[in-house]
């Protein structure tokens, strides 16, 4: 058996925000790395408006990062993550 370091209601909420079509795709786009929401908008071909709430609950899960520059926001995956 192994050990964890992250809290079930961490590892809860991860899976949580894997639960959509859509939250699962951003996760596809970030695998190459940290993309802006322009770059997310065009890829997953979804407005901009539509795409707030998925990356809402993927950073709310702990599954993505946000870092802001020059009004514009980059995504990236969570290397912070604790593994479950």
């Amino acid at each position: 058996m192994t050990t964890t370091t992250a809290r079930p209601s961490e590892v809860a909420g991860g899976f949580r925000a894997l639960g959509d079509a859509t939250r699962v795709r951003v996760l596809e786009l970030l695998a190459d790395g940290e993309l802006c929401v322009c770059d997310l908008t065009a890829g997953i071909d979804i407005a901009e408006p539509l795409l707030s709430h998925p990356l809402r609950s993927l950073r709310v899960g702990g599954v993505i990062t946000v870092r802001k520059a020059g009004g514009a926001g980059y995504h990236a995956l969570n290397s912070a993550r604790p593994a479950a």
